[in-house]
């Protein structure tokens, strides 16, 4: 799947240029948290050619609207202290 991406208001916006949505564009809204070890970045997208997402508790549960959440580690953290195993 590729996409060109552009922002719109607060709001990035995949147009989709390959793959099973190709031809639609799916706007999207993104987050970066902070924690004691680790950072995420929460994604919450809206359906294919809809509005966008109203909120990250909303994308998880309305029809065809879905959230992503990527953890990492924060720099310069021990390891052992962020263990993504369990």
């Amino acid at each position: 799947m590729t996409a060109r991406i552009y922002g719109v208001s607060s709001f990035v916006v995949l147009e989709w240029t390959s793959g099973p949505s190709n031809g639609k564009k799916t706007q999207t809204m993104w987050q970066i948290q902070y924690a004691p070890v680790t950072k995420l970045l929460s994604w919450a997208w809206g359906a294919d050619d809809g509005q966008p997402p109203t909120s990250y508790d909303r994308a998880m549960v309305e029809p065809n609207q879905q959230e992503f959440v990527f953890t990492a580690c924060i720099n310069n953290n021990d390891k052992s202290t962020c263990n993504f195993d369990h």
